[in-house]
């Protein structure tokens, strides 16, 4: 397994390996340079991969239902205060 940040340079090098991540489909995998020992896995790390979800779900409209709501303000009032 690979780990790295998604930085441009690291990106382009996944790129150049086959390694790819679009709207429509994501490949993670690229072959080993030695014969026989699998291939590897590109995985971004923790912090980037957390920091790109937090940036979406911002960017993103999102509508969480009614019920949803009710049910974690219920639950967890100290987190509403």
């Amino acid at each position: 397994m690979l780990s790295a940040d998604m930085g441009g340079t690291n990106t382009a090098i996944g790129n150049l390996s086959g390694v790819y991540s679009t709207k429509v489909g994501v490949q993670v995998f690229s072959p080993h340079p030695v014969p026989g020992e699998g291939d590897i896995i590109w995985n971004g790390d923790s912090p980037h991969a957390l920091k790109n979800f937090w940036v979406q779900l911002t960017k993103a409209d999102l509508k969480i239902p009614e019920d949803v709501q009710q049910m974690y303000t219920t639950f967890l009032p100290e987190m509403y205060l």
